[in-house]
């Protein structure tokens, strides 16, 4: 791998390479990378669907650090973990060219996402983000999203169009299938929280949870200006606990026409508070 790196930095037209799922581990992964830290011409980078952890990733950031032309980075579907971003997140703080950076799927939980947080405090160039299908929730989950929503220069967080809803200049917004998780729907709660012109969202087939259908429900309700018709959520897993904050939003919503529930966890009790959140509403569709 160390030769291909030399080779890689005597190709002086190219800029980019495609070295997905070609079973790169971190032994020469890291004898790769610390030639790569010298290349003057490639500017997207793609190492996803391999091997590599900690220590390959530790590797990627040493390079990041003396790196000044790669801009596009895909690590998705590896093994990198907190100690791995962790890595990269202190990169990410001196790196002043990386505009992208995808580490879907590599195990990261909580200490990874506080770190990413952190760089993301102190970044200022980077444009797209992708942490989803790892294992982000509860309060680390929050200081991302928080983190997010302040960067001045982010504007794709997993899919999540931060750009355009910020310009509020989406009416329909379908995310269905995507693999957001907790951070993604704590975004987009913030964001639809103040949204007056979103007239159809679809997040079905995504892994948002209870806290993540909550905020989200709890930012329509909070938002008197939301313009969304109906909603389709079907086989999503929303259990009592969600459908009490969304009668909450259905009882003050005077836009809301349909809602279809059928095939998930409401029991009685969360089946009863739908039920009375529409009482009266002549023409409401309402299926459970």
């Amino acid at each position: 791998m160390e030769q291909l790196g030399r080779c890689l930095n005597l190709c002086k037209n190219l800029s980019q390479c495609d070295l997905s799922r070609v079973g790169l581990t971190d032994e020469p992964c890291r004898a790769l990378f610390s030639t790569l830290k010298f290349n003057g011409v490639l500017t997207c980078l793609n190492v996803g669907g391999n091997y590599i952890g900690p220590t390959g990733a530790t590797a990627i950031a040493e390079a990041l650090r003396g790196n000044e032309v790669l801009t596009k980075l895909d690590l998705s579907v590896n093994y990198i973990s907190d100690e791995g971003v962790k890595a990269l997140a202190s990169a990410l703080l001196v790196n002043e060219v990386l505009t992208s950076l995808d580490v879907r799927g590599n195990e990261i939980g909580s200490t990874g996402a506080a770190a990413i947080a952190e760089a993301l405090r102190g970044n200022e160039v980077l444009k797209s983000l992708d942490v989803r299908c790892n294992k982000i929730s509860g309060d680390a989950a929050q200081q991302l999203a928080t983190a997010v929503l302040a960067s001045p220069s982010l504007e794709i967080f997993g899919l999540v169009p931060l750009k355009e809803l910020r310009a509020n200049t989406l009416d329909k917004l379908d995310l269905s299938g995507k693999g957001l998780g907790v951070p993604e729907a704590l975004v987009l709660a913030k964001l639809v929280e103040g949204s007056e012109v979103l007239k159809s969202v679809d997040l079905r087939g995504n892994s948002l949870g209870t806290e993540g259908w909550c905020a989200i429900f709890a930012a329509l309700r909070d938002n008197k200006e939301n313009k969304i018709e109906s909603w389709d959520l079907s086989h999503q897993g929303i259990n009592a606990e969600v459908a009490k904050v969304l009668a909450e939003y259905v009882s003050v919503s005077g836009v809301l026409k349909s809602i279809n529930l059928e095939y998930n966890n409401l029991g009685d009790e969360g089946k009863g508070v739908i039920r009375d959140a529409v009482s009266g509403r002549v023409g409401f569709e309402l299926k459970m």
